[in-house]
């Protein structure tokens, strides 16, 4: 077990998965839409943070239903979004 909670392969699939997920919902033409047009992306937060997504589960303990990553892996995440989004999304998590 890492210390962060998860097994770094683990971790791994899930920054991948994110990263996936950020480039589909976000590419820097739709960022740059939201940034000019002042947007905040309520559909596509709800999107991330609904069944099919779940991003929320990465952040709660195992015994409530989540996968129990501890913060270094949230700090992992949003360092990711936060590098290719410079606009008003990383202020949303």
């Amino acid at each position: 077990m890492a210390p962060t909670g998860l097994p770094l392969e683990e971790r791994r699939m899930i920054l991948d998965l994110l990263a996936q997920i950020r480039e589909r919902m976000f590419p820097p033409e739709v960022i740059r839409a939201y940034d000019e047009q002042e947007i905040f992306p309520e559909k596509e937060i709800r999107e991330l943070l609904g069944p099919d997504i779940g991003l929320q589960l990465l952040f709660l303990p195992s015994e409530y239903g989540g996968l129990g990553a501890a913060p270094a892996i949230w700090l992992s995440c949003v360092r990711s979004w936060a590098r290719y989004v410079w606009g008003s999304l990383p202020l949303s998590w």
